[in-house]
């Protein structure tokens, strides 16, 4: 079915080919629930039913609108994934409040739907409040130092051969060449940054993300080959070797955290201290730690840690020499003054003030990137799944549930996803008796 057509649902529908919408009762808070790369809208069925068991009037829809189109690039799914909104919202008129569900690459169509979708007179997201904005196992952070086997850098332009332009932003890569309209020449802004550090840095990106009464980020602490802990968490001091062995070391030094569930080993322990004092050394407070029940044995381990808003000041700090006109700083409220600085540099990335891209922004911009988010305020749930997942985290964290076969291996995460469901359930609770 074209994406065009179908995404708008009834107030009571029954779930449909094009969108999977289903709520009990009148609807008053929309939580849109979106895939990731070569996903489908089944592939989250479980967070979708889930959702729906806790009742409070809420739509759960399960975004269609990129099913096989994946490949395009991050602007053309969010574009996608906007249009689908505004007709479910056009279609329930009972609506008030909203909440974005992304997986994997679906957290990122997110934040780029929601700066479409934003009304800054209003401060609302066509018309109705922003309550919660959740990522499951997103790479927040791009993938490039996130690899399980390292890439030099040489090699990054070898992944969007194979996924295309959403491989592009995905490792950060410079926007492509663009035609002069003057010329017939090929003309790039060497100030034009890459897309998710520009999603991380303009205000037009992070206004409506800081709306959201809450920011929830999930991300597995070991055996995610696609998306490690490191950029899920938007963590990279937590997860970062040589590269692309960024990746292994999320997965490695957070898996020491989840395999520390148990204590079992020196490694293990060390590995756990290691991850839990990077976090706290950059202004996180570990809230609690949960151990639930999967399907036949207490096997998922969750540490919830929060990361308090800062009050985020931006202002020029003059340079003698280079290119551009200064760096842009932060000034961060919690933090002592030695981090504060640091943190501030690492998110004043020349390009923001007009600089070119190269040398020491390209080897910061993960740095950058993660500085910002941070300073929005979020929770930040890291799991793991203390049974070997074999490298299958990163479905097993959703509870796939593309296949009878794909329900049936990942439903240990099954138990996150009902603690997924709960908290979008409670807030929206919260809004509608305040």
């Amino acid at each position: 079915m074209p994406p065009s057509e179908g995404f708008a649902a009834a107030p009571s529908p029954p779930p449909t080919a094009a969108g999977h919408s289903a709520t009990i009762g009148t609807p008053t808070h929309l939580a849109v629930v979106v895939h990731g790369l070569v996903g489908r809208p089944d592939d989250l069925s479980y967070l979708r039913e889930s959702i729906e068991k806790q009742g409070h009037g809420i739509l759960a829809h399960c975004a269609a609108c990129n099913l096989d189109k994946t490949f395009d690039g991050v602007q053309a799914g969010g574009e996608r994934l906007a249009a689908e909104v505004r007709q479910i919202v056009a279609a329930n008129p009972s609506l008030h409040t909203i909440s974005f569900i992304g997986n994997s690459l679906g957290g990122i169509y997110s934040r780029y739907a929601i700066s479409l979708l934003w009304q800054p007179e209003s401060k609302t997201i066509l018309g109705l409040t922003p309550i919660t904005f959740m990522s499951i196992a997103t790479p927040h952070l791009g993938v490039r130092r996130f690899t399980v086997i390292p890439l030099p850098d040489v090699l990054h332009f070898t992944p969007p051969l194979v996924i295309g332009q959403t491989g592009h932003d995905l490792f950060l890569r410079p926007p492509p060449p663009r035609r002069s309209s003057s010329s017939s020449s090929a003309s790039t802004s060497e100030s034009d940054p890459p897309l998710l550090l520009k999603m991380a840095s303009e205000k037009r990106f992070l206004e409506p993300l800081a709306a959201f009464k809450y920011r929830r980020a999930y991300g597995n602490l070991k055996d995610d080959m696609l998306v490690p802990f490191g950029t899920a968490l938007f963590h990279p001091e937590g997860s970062t070797g040589g590269g692309g062995g960024g990746g292994g070391g999320g997965g490695g030094g957070g898996g020491g955290g989840g395999g520390g569930g148990g204590g079992e080993s020196s490694s293990t322990s060390t590995s756990c201290i290691t991850y839990g004092s990077s976090f706290e050394q950059r202004g996180h407070i570990l809230k609690e730690t949960l151990i639930l029940p999967t399907v036949e044995k207490n096997d998922v381990k969750m540490e919830v840690w929060e990361i308090p808003r800062r009050e985020w000041v931006e202002e020029e700090e003059g340079r003698e020499g280079g290119v551009g006109v200064g760096r842009r700083r932060g000034s961060w409220a919690v933090v002592g003054e030695e981090e504060r600085d640091r943190m501030g540099r690492l998110a004043s990335i020349r390009l923001a003030a007009g600089g070119a891209l190269g040398g020491e922004n390209e080897e910061w911009m993960e740095e950058a990137m993660a500085a910002r988010l941070n300073s929005l305020g979020w929770e930040k749930v890291a799991v793991t799944f203390r049974a070997p997942s074999f490298w299958s985290a990163h479905n097993i964290i959703c509870a796939l549930s593309r296949s009878r076969v794909g329900t049936y291996l990942f439903k240990k995460g099954r138990s996150v996803m009902d603690h997924a469901a709960g908290r979008i359930a409670r807030a929206a609770a919260e809004e509608d008796r305040s």
